[in-house]
């Protein structure tokens, strides 16, 4: 996130404060952590497929 570099206008406690997150939400307007598990499950799955097909790349060549 650009906004948070570690350049002179980096981190800080107020700028931190002032953020708003955007989360999914169940019908009951809670955070949907399951539907957050889920999602990032999914992206954790496809990024170690691509790092095995790689390696599987490189090893056959």
């Amino acid at each position: 996130m650009q906004k948070f570099n570690w350049g002179g206008n980096g981190a800080t406690l107020g700028r931190l404060k002032r953020v708003k997150i955007m989360l999914p939400i169940t019908t009951k307007g809670v955070p949907d952590y399951e539907y957050m598990t889920n999602y990032m499950k999914n992206i954790e799955t496809k990024l170690l497929q691509r790092y095995i097909d790689t390696k599987l790349h490189i090893i056959s060549a």
